[in-house]
């Protein structure tokens, strides 16, 4: 839990700032901390969250690979639809039991971070080759699309299961 090690270490004057997401960006703002930037709200294409397998892992194994993205589509569905579970999930893996900063953390995920079908996103994983170019001069001629294999959510989409799964 790297962001509550960055927390504390805010909380504790031990660093000066910290890249912090919810529910400890709430809890800092409560304790006096002030927001520098909200990166998600500065329009700066990120890739947030993906699922990474070797390609020929894929090959030999898709319906193992369709299987497991279908039941995080089941997973993400409870989360956005059962307020309760997601709550409860929230708390004890975040160790709060202030219910309105785990509040918080559930409308910003199922609102707003967490796609219904999680398409990647070529220009976020663009940026986070961009940024490791800085450091790493070999990254800059890695692309974006060699990365990417959006065929299996396709193949979930266009069979139904997800307007199976949210009725409609």
């Amino acid at each position: 839990m790297w962001i509550l090690h960055e927390f504390l270490a805010l909380q504790n004057k031990a660093v000066d700032a910290a890249v912090l997401s919810e529910p400890f960006a709430t809890l800092a703002r409560r304790q006096g901390s002030a927001v520098i930037a909200d990166l998600s709200q500065l329009g700066v294409a990120y890739s947030m969250h993906g699922f990474g397998a070797r390609k020929g892992f894929i090959q030999a194994n898709r319906d193992v690979v369709v299987r497991f993205m279908k039941a995080y589509f089941e997973g993400t569905y409870v989360f956005k639809t059962n307020k309760e579970v997601a709550l409860n999930v929230l708390k004890k893996y975040t160790r709060l039991d202030d219910l309105s900063l785990v509040q918080t953390s559930y409308e910003e995920m199922s609102q707003r971070l967490i796609r219904t079908v999680p398409y990647p996103d070529r220009e976020g994983i663009q940026t986070i080759i961009d940024q490791l170019t800085k450091t790493r001069s070999q990254m800059k001629n890695l692309n974006p699309n060699d990365f990417i294999d959006p065929s299996i959510l396709k193949e979930i989409e266009d069979s139904g299961f997800v307007k199976k799964l949210y009725g409609n």
